[in-house]
């Protein structure tokens, strides 16, 4: 249910926020990031909370995590800029994309366009 699946993203997120492990995620990496993609698709709380796990995330792995992050920000862009989402949901994602690129992308020209790829479709 959903509030069970909120309460485990919460206590990960609590987890997280509270310590590092970054060199122990890395074995999980794609897990982690497979559940966030899940997660960033559900419901606008879901989403939120998922946008928050990824930044964190990306501050843990770092560059260790570059190249799964242009799987997963597509789909932030496309929550960020979707007006049938509310506006705490596409604050988040947009938050989360900035966060997450600052610390995990290693080519700032391939994340820029990737972010006006999506930002600037037609439609």
């Amino acid at each position: 249910s959903i509030s069970n699946r909120l309460e485990g993203l919460s206590q990960l997120h609590l987890l997280l926020a509270s310590n590092y492990i970054g060199s122990e995620l890395i074995q999980y990496k794609e897990t982690l990031i497979d559940l966030l993609m899940r997660t960033i698709k559900r419901t606008d709380e879901e989403c939120i909370v998922g946008s928050q796990l990824l930044a964190i995330l990306a501050i843990q792995l770092g560059d260790d995590l570059s190249e799964n992050m242009f799987d997963i920000l597509p789909h932030l862009c496309s929550i960020m800029t979707d007006s049938d989402r509310c506006a705490q949901t596409r604050s988040k994602a947009a938050l989360s994309i900035g966060i997450s690129a600052f610390f995990s992308c290693d080519s700032g020209t391939r994340m820029r366009q990737l972010i006006r790829a999506h930002i600037n479709k037609p439609g």
